[in-house]
């Protein structure tokens, strides 16, 4: 277990008033903010963050789903010049917002970190929401 991650880990904790994360056996750490799930982990000397964007890319996607991931392909190009959070798709064919930093942060940046990868995961899902139609039965279309 990488006794930085672990540090930074428990500094997180504190700041959230939870007790204690606890890593999977992969040496994972799976968390969920809100409506946001974030994944933390190390490698190779990097701390990094993901989080799942609810969008499986596949080759058929719907008009809905192509339009909501543009518009979240649009404002990624936006954000890149602010944040170090980049848009991939994962082994899984889902779109994830993945922000990796060196494992030598400090807690508070850290911890500023995740703050920044939540909030963005969430405006991102937001605006996917706002480009797929409802599935209802609420909506028809009147024919004449």
């Amino acid at each position: 277990m990488n006794v930085e991650l672990t540090n930074l880990m428990m500094a997180l904790s504190a700041n959230v008033n939870q007790s204690r994360f606890i890593a999977n056996s992969e040496g994972r750490y799976r968390l969920s903010f809100d409506q946001v799930s974030v994944e933390i982990y190390q490698s190779h000397g990097w701390v990094i963050a993901e989080s799942d964007l609810q969008l499986e890319v596949t080759a058929g996607l719907n008009y809905q789903q192509e339009t909501a991931l543009e518009k979240v392909m649009q404002q990624a190009l936006i954000n890149v010049r602010n944040n170090n959070g980049i848009i991939a798709i994962n082994d899984q064919d889902k779109l994830t917002l993945v922000q990796k930093v060196v494992q030598s942060i400090s807690a508070d940046a850290f911890i500023s970190m995740v703050n920044e990868q939540v909030d963005i995961a969430e405006k991102y899902q937001q605006l996917m929401q706002q480009h797929k139609l409802s599935g209802s039965n609420l909506n028809h279309v009147w024919l004449p």
